[in-house]
């Protein structure tokens, strides 16, 4: 007998995960070429073409914005397997996220012990690193260890947006339906960019 609380797994779609390809290699090119003034001179026509880059983030929450509830769909997900879905959400992307974390605060511990070193290291302390546990840096103004962690603590935000919110766009009326969607859109004029909501015209 099936365990209706265990959310079966879906298959890969090819050309989902090609364009997820193309929206990494455009974000790596826009940090290659813009991230550094000192890598290519202003007005070089490669950090031109790289400047677009910034879109990759954008196809990346779309991307988001189809796979999640397709696959929600696809697995019949209900309330009863919210946390199936969470814990498969995050054992993705909690990996490589504390292992950047990791690397980030060796390399800061190692840059300091060169007598070379005229910098400044990182502003590092427990509370810091507890916020990004749970993605909340934006929300108390700490900074990220890595800037491009936003992205993650939306995504995260969108995670737990659907856990909530589909099941209701799947068994409700039409107007019902309607209704949220319509809520939805209209919250991007509500909410700042610490929120899923600003986005909400890239993952509908």
């Amino acid at each position: 007998m099936n365990n209706p609380t265990v959310l079966k797994p879906i298959g890969r779609i090819t050309s989902v995960d090609m364009l997820r390809g193309i929206a990494a290699l455009m974000v790596c090119i826009f940090h290659f070429t813009n991230g550094n003034k000192n890598y290519l001179a202003s007005g070089h026509w490669f950090r031109n073409f790289g400047s677009y880059g910034w879109a990759g983030v954008e196809i990346f929450f779309i991307i988001s914005g189809f796979i999640i509830p397709y696959s929600l769909n696809q697995s019949k997900y209900t309330y009863q397997n919210w946390k199936d879905f969470l814990i498969k959400r995050i054992s993705r992307i909690e990996p490589p996220y504390f292992i950047t974390i990791l690397l980030i605060l060796a390399l800061n511990y190692v840059s300091t012990l060169s007598p070379y070193f005229k910098g400044k290291d990182l502003p590092i302390d427990y509370f810091n690193l507890a916020l990004h546990i749970g993605y909340l840096n934006s929300f108390f103004d700490h900074p990220w260890l890595n800037p491009v962690f936003w992205t993650l603590a939306i995504e995260f935000q969108f995670y737990l947006l659907m856990a909530l919110i589909f099941p209701l766009l799947i068994h409700s009326s039409t107007y019902v339906r309607a209704t949220i969607v319509f809520a939805y859109l209209l919250s991007m004029f509500f909410f700042s960019s610490k929120f899923i909501f600003y986005y909400s015209a890239y993952f509908l």
